[in-house]
């Protein structure tokens, strides 16, 4: 006798609720997203226990047809599609007719609705998909939505439910993340009748950085920067901080697809790749992205809560939005001396600190017209300031007005000459042949990504030879990278390439080539400056973009205001 059995409706309908309903936090999800599809101007959450208790969504969207409403509990009753070709072009939150079908089918739900066409409202009750009661009831035109007896009939799902003080949390979360795509509605949250969470509408984009303050938990104030951006494949638009406000993970990141939060590893990546050369490697910025794309370039339906996505032509898009954040991060809007001024030069003089360190970096970092006629000339300036001196042979100490600007040389002369470097990215990097060639061993794989991107691997200073079916020649390296930093930087980019695309690895393998070589040839710590050299310095300085971090993601500057200092002295 066979074993496969084919699954009721009822078991099958469970199982995908299980896909898509998790916990109070997923229904209220799918709820909000139903309201917002509706058009809704005001949303109300009310809960009672947290939500496991009851749970009642009230808009003032534009309702439904008693028509609708009896059929709004099928599965796969949706308004928004009708054919595949029309996921191509799905705008709307909902299109799979799957949420309503999912919760009533582990609870006790209870619609109430009434559109502009009807002069009462439907109010009709489910019990697990069970028809209990359909009424006439009064209602303004929009929807209201009670869920009760939550996983009655799921007794396992009701078990693993986080404590309600854990999903009130989610929720708040949930909700906050809508106000901020959609931060034109008014969503007020209830718990036990009181007021809890009350977020008004905002009308402007420009105005949600109190809000995305809020949503991430961190004092972001002076911190948190309005950028946007626009290309022939995309608009782009958010806010993100500084360099010098991180954490060790992404969390702190929102990412929106077309007004949907999406968990995004090429948007994460992507704007953590923009600030490769700004934070330290294991840091990511906080901050919202939102990114507006044609419909038919991604694909919403990979997930059952939608809560990723897929990009058609990847490359071109990730390429694009790297260049767009780091032209945002170019005008470094939280350094200390904001105001700038365009298409003016600046006059560079290489530093003189020994002739053979002059004659390295005459070699490495030539000035060029075109660098020249890239520079920008700033009102207020580091040069301008007033020098106090050098201490420990490894930081610059500078006067404006109330505050001491500190100064890493090192680091400061690093980021110059990783600027001047990357200006000359279309130049072949200088090599030397190495004595005694060294042998890696690669898998095939990473042996025949080698081959294909042998090219490009000559152009910063490498010569690569296929050695057997597994191994590689390293015959040539750049001239400041050590036979080990070469060897090390090979097998780390082809280690790349296993969770990133090649534009991206690419990215990382140029930085990591030209920082090197910008660490080698720079001033270092513990070496006395003369004031002309000091001068020298920060001339350079002013010239250049990304002046408040080296290539490395450590802070070039830091600053103390004078009320710091008179405080360390009980002044007041």
């Amino acid at each position: 006798m066979g074993k496969i059995k084919i699954l009721t409706e009822k078991v099958a309908n469970q199982i995908a609720a299980g896909e898509t309903i998790e916990s109070t936090a997923s229904i209220i999800k799918e709820l909000i997203e139903n309201s917002i599809d509706a058009k809704a101007s005001q949303i109300d959450i009310i809960l009672e226990q947290n939500g496991l208790n009851k749970i009642t969504i009230k808009d003032n969207g534009i309702g439904m047809d008693p028509e609708d409403i009896h059929c709004c509990f099928f599965r796969h009753a949706t308004s928004k599609i009708e054919s595949l070709s029309d996921l191509s072009t799905i705008t709307s939150y909902g299109f799979r007719g799957e949420a309503i079908s999912a919760i009533a089918s582990v609870c006790k739900m209870t619609i109430t609705s009434r559109s502009a066409s009807s002069q009462f409202a439907i109010k009709i009750s489910l019990m697990g998909e069970k028809l209990i009661n359909t009424s006439r009831a009064g209602r303004s035109i929009g929807t209201t939505v009670d869920i009760e007896s939550l996983f009655f009939n799921t007794p396992v799902r009701l078990k693993f439910l986080k404590d309600s003080s854990s999903e009130l949390k989610k929720i708040e979360d949930i909700i906050k993340q809508f106000s901020l795509a959609n931060h034109n509605i008014h969503y007020r949250l209830f718990l036990n009748e009181y007021l809890k969470l009350n977020l008004i509408p905002i009308k402007s984009i420009k105005e949600l950085q109190p809000r995305i303050i809020d949503c991430l938990n961190k004092d972001l104030t002076n911190h948190l920067f309005y950028f946007e951006k626009k290309t022939s494949n995309f608009l782009l638009n958010g806010f993100l901080s500084s360099p010098y406000i991180s954490r060790k993970d992404s969390l702190g990141l929102l990412t929106y697809v077309n007004n949907r939060f999406i968990k995004s590893s090429i948007l994460i990546q992507s704007i953590k790749i923009a600030y490769d050369t700004l934070m330290q490697n294991s840091r990511y910025p906080l901050g919202v992205l939102f990114f507006y794309i044609q419909p038919e370039y991604i694909d919403i339906n990979i997930h059952p809560q939608k809560a990723q996505i897929k990009f058609l032509h990847t490359d071109d898009i990730q390429k694009d939005l790297i260049l767009s954040i780091k032209s945002f991060l170019s005008n470094t809007p939280w350094s200390y001396n904001l105001n700038k001024e365009s298409n003016s030069t600046l006059k560079n003089n290489l530093i003189n600190i020994s002739p053979v360190l002059k004659n390295k970096r005459e070699r490495l970092f030539p000035i060029t017209e075109s660098h020249n006629a890239l520079l920008k000339q700033e009102k207020e300036k580091y040069c301008d300031l007033k020098f106090i001196g050098q201490i420990f042979n490894t930081f610059l100490i500078l006067e404006k007005s109330h505050t001491l600007i500190l100064i890493d040389q090192h680091a400061a002369h690093e980021r110059i000459n990783f600027e001047r470097l990357n200006m000359q990215k279309n130049k072949i990097i200088p090599s030397r042949r190495l004595l005694f060639p060294q042998i890696i061993t690669v898998s095939r794989v990473d042996l025949l990504t080698l081959l294909e991107k042998i090219k490009i691997f000559s152009e910063y200073g490498f010569e690569l030879e296929p050695f057997g079916a597994s191994q590689v020649c390293i015959k040539s390296i750049p001239i400041e990278l050590s036979d080990s930093q070469a060897k090390t930087l090979i097998l780390n980019t082809l280690s790349d390439l296993h969770t990133e695309n090649w534009p991206t690895s690419l990215i990382s393998f140029s930085n990591k080539i030209i920082s090197t070589i910008a660490c080698h040839a720079s001033i270092k710590a513990g070496q006395h400056l003369k004031t002309i050299e000091v001068k020298s310095l920060l001339s350079q300085l002013d010239a250049i973009n990304y002046s408040t971090h080296c290539p490395h993601g450590r802070p070039v500057t830091y600053a103390i205001s004078s009320q710091t200092i008179a405080k360390w002295f009980s002044r007041t």
